[in-house]
Order: structure tokens, then C-alpha cells, then sequence
């Protein structure tokens, strides 16, 4: 495991574990101070303390930007049981979404295409996002079943993502369902626009745009506060019947898309750093092999270097130890003896 991806590890940690006991709280919250209505809580401590929470730990992902690698570079995959799995939840939750938006605008004003409904800024939005759910839809497909981390079809249909996600928020803004500064809307509201910000980074992937930091850093608010949003109310609808988010429809297509992003998340600590092309990695590889031939020439020169280095220290020390012992004998020229015996003999012979 890369270093980068040890930094992701200890993010995704720390989102598991304060996504948890934020929504402990935010649920214990909705059960004992929460009024009779489902909108307003009597008693805000504990929803004070989850929300001061939540506010810390999207800090805190923001910091990643600053803290992990600043060439952070991996190669994206689609072909992988963290994205087939996640995208089939989102889907049938997409399914389920539109219909709710429909069922919501027949009974309303009676027809899908009747004039009524683009009488007002929420009917027009209603519908938008009836219509895009299903769009939706097939970039999941897309995700699936394009293997090619660049392909600009998959990219324009998760802009329709971005697109589904920010108009629903601002539906969420002007529905009269709620009041607008009822507290389980405006948590609604922040996990969708942040979902949409995320969206937004995962069509730079399909774009061969990829910047890996704020991507990691959104999803994990992203990650966060659609779970924040979606667990509690899902909890307290199957406890009560009571549903504090506009529909239920809406909680389960937040939650999946928690889990979505959350695998995406998980899948970025396996992912290789980005491939080069073939001519780059050319180059890169007959300069790796030139550095290790220069390496090993270095080493042969040392070793020779030492080898006569010994030799030569071996050869002074025996030099340093043979000395030559002079006598006077041998400090003398040797004569020999037997020439000189036979000159006296001549001198003699000629004497007599």
C-alpha cells in the first residue's frame, strides 16, 4: 500500500467512525427532542452536538487537499464490484424517485403535461426531476459497462447526475412541504448540493480530467452527510411512520448514494498510480537501464580500485618485513682463494 493510499485509509476511517456516532446522535435526537409536527426540536442539544460534528469532520476532508500528495495521480477503473453493486442500488432507487415525482404531479395538478404544472417554480422543478431520474439512470448503466476510464458519453450523462442533484436541492429549497428553515431540510439540502459537487469531480475522470484530492475530499462530505441525512430519517420513518424528509423515496436514493460514493472512495486506496503511454514508459525504461548500467560500471570500477589497492598494500607490508642482514664478511668483495694461491706459486717459481 502507497503511502497516499495510507492517508486515504485513515480519512475513510475517520468518516466511518464520526459518520457513526453522528448519526447515533441525530437519531437519539429525533426520538427524544424532535416536537409533535416531525419539524422543529423542542430541545437542541443533541442536535447541536451532531450537527457542530458533522460542520468539524467536513473541515477536517477539506484538509486532505492540503495533506495528501500535490502530484496525486491514479488510474480510474469502472470495471469493479465497488461500482457494479453501488450503481444497481442507485438505479432502482432512480426508478423509484421518478415515479414518486410523477405520482406527486398528477395528484397535484392532475396530468404530467398539463398547464398547471408550469405554473409554479416547484412544479417545474418537480418535473425536471421526473424526467432526469431516469437519465440518471444510464450513466449508472454506463459505469457498469464501459471498461475506459475516458469516454465523453459516460461524462455527459453524469453532468445529468450533477444536473438531477442540484435541481433537486433547489426543489427542496422552494417546496412548501417543509418549512425553509425547518433543520432535516436544510441537512437534506447539503447532502444533495455536496453529492452534486462530488458528480461533478467523478465527470473530470470520464473527461481524462482527474484531480484525485478534491475529488477524495468532496466525496468523503458527500459520503458523510447523505448518510447523516438518509440513515436517521429511514430509522425514525420504520420506528414512527412519521417521514421528516420529503419523501421516503428521497432517504433511500440518499442512502444509496452514500454507499455509492463511499465505494468509490474505498476503491481509490487499490487504484495504481496513473499509467503512462507506451513512448513515456519507452523512455522512462532506457533511462532506468542506463542508470543501473552506470551503477554497475561504477561498482566494477570500485571493486578494481580495492583489489589493487590490497595487492599493493599486501606487497609494501612484505617489502617492510624482508631486511637484509649485513655481515663484514659480506660488506667485503669475496676474492678467491685459489687464484691467489697460484699467483704465489708462480712468484715463488721464478725466484729460484
Amino acid at each position: 500500500m502507497t503511502k497516499s493510499a495510507k492517508k486515504t485509509l485513515i480519512y475513510i476511517t475517520a468518516l466511518i467512525t464520526v459518520g457513526l456516532i453522528c448519526v447515533i446522535i441525530r437519531t437519539a435526537a429525533l426520538f427524544t427532542e424532535l416536537d409533535s409536527e416531525a419539524i422543529y426540536f423542542n430541545n437542541d442539544t443533541l442536535i447541536t452536538v451532531s450537527s457542530a460534528l458533522s460542520v468539524a469532520f467536513a473541515l477536517f476532508c477539506i484538509s486532505y487537499i492540503f495533506v495528501a500528495d500535490k502530484d496525486l495521480s491514479l488510474s480510474a477503473s469502472f470495471d469493479n464490484a465497488e461500482t457494479y453493486v453501488p450503481s444497481g442500488l442507485v438505479s432502482v432507487a432512480l426508478v423509484f424517485m421518478s415515479m414518486d415525482m410523477l405520482g406527486k404531479i398528477v395528484k397535484d395538478y392532475g396530468s404530467v403535461f398539463s398547464k398547471a404544472n408550469f405554473s409554479s417554480v416547484p412544479s417545474v422543478l418537480m418535473l425536471l426531476v421526473a424526467v432526469l431520474a431516469p437519465v440518471c439512470i444510464v450513466n449508472f448503466f454506463l459505469n457498469s459497462f464501459l471498461e475506459r476510464k475516458e469516454n465523453r458519453s459516460r461524462a455527459a450523462f453524469c453532468m445529468s447526475c450533477v444536473a438531477f442533484l442540484s435541481i433537486y436541492a433547489a426543489y427542496l429549497y422552494f417546496s412548501t412541504a417543509l418549512p425553509m428553515n425547518a433543520p432535516n431540510k436544510i441537512v437534506d439540502q447539503m447532502a444533495y448540493l455536496a453529492l452534486a459537487v462530488f458528480f461533478l469531480y467523478e465527470t473530470r475522470i470520464s473527461l481524462n480530467r482527474a484531480t484525485w484530492r478534491p475529488y477524495i475530499a468532496f466525496g468523503l462530505i458527500a459520503a458523510h452527510l447523505s448518510a447523516y441525512s438518509s440513515i436517521p430519517a429511514l430509522i425514525y420513518y420504520f420506528a414512527s411512520g412519521v417521514s421528516i424528509s420529503e419523501s421516503v423515496a428521497e432517504s433511500i436514493l440518499t442512502l444509496t448514494l452514500s454507499i455509492f460514493v463511499t465505494f468509490r472512495l474505498l476503491l481509490t486506496i487499490k487504484l495504481s498510480p496513473t499509467n503512462l503511454n507506451p513512448t513515456a514508459e519507452a523512455i522512462l525504461m532506457m533511462s532506468k537501464n542506463r542508470e543501473k548500467e552506470i551503477e554497475d560500471s561504477a561498482k566494477v570500477r570500485s571493486a578494481d580500485i580495492y583489489n589493487y589497492n590490497e595487492e599493493n598494500k599486501s606487497t609494501d607490508t612484505d617489502d617492510n618485513y624482508k631486511m637484509e642482514l649485513f655481515t663484514p664478511e659480506t660488506m667485503i668483495p669475496n676474492i678467491d682463494n685459489s687464484d691467489k694461491a697460484e699467483d704465489d706459486s708462480d712468484e715463488e717459481n721464478t725466484r729460484h
